[in-house]
């Protein structure tokens, strides 16, 4: 399966933050290494690696790109459906046009 752009950059981002968060860690003291790790079961999540924060992205995403195409399919209709309307009201102004000979 190709990678769209944005999930290359998604992909891209998430990488460097992975490697910034590596490069930090080794230069933390224990002390700050503790602090952190407080913070982060403060916050409710393992670091960018929880499983269930990835599902709910995943789900999110899945529903932002189902709402998408919905609205594609609907604009779609309503190009089709204008496109209609005009080609009918071109044919009866010819059909009108015909029969009213001008002059």
């Amino acid at each position: 399966a190709k990678k769209t752009p944005e999930e290359k950059d998604r992909a891209a981002a998430s990488n460097a933050a992975e490697r910034a968060r590596k490069f930090l860690w080794k230069r933390m003291s224990p002390d700050e290494k503790l602090e952190h790790q407080e913070l982060m079961r403060k916050l409710g999540r393992v670091g960018e690696t929880s499983f269930e924060f990835a599902a709910e992205q995943k789900r999110q995403r899945k529903m932002e790109e189902k709402e998408i195409d919905k609205r594609e399919r609907a604009r779609e209709k309503r190009l089709t459906r204008e496109a209609k309307v005009r080609r009918q009201r071109e044919i009866s102004r010819r059909k009108t046009a015909v029969r009213r000979p001008s002059g």
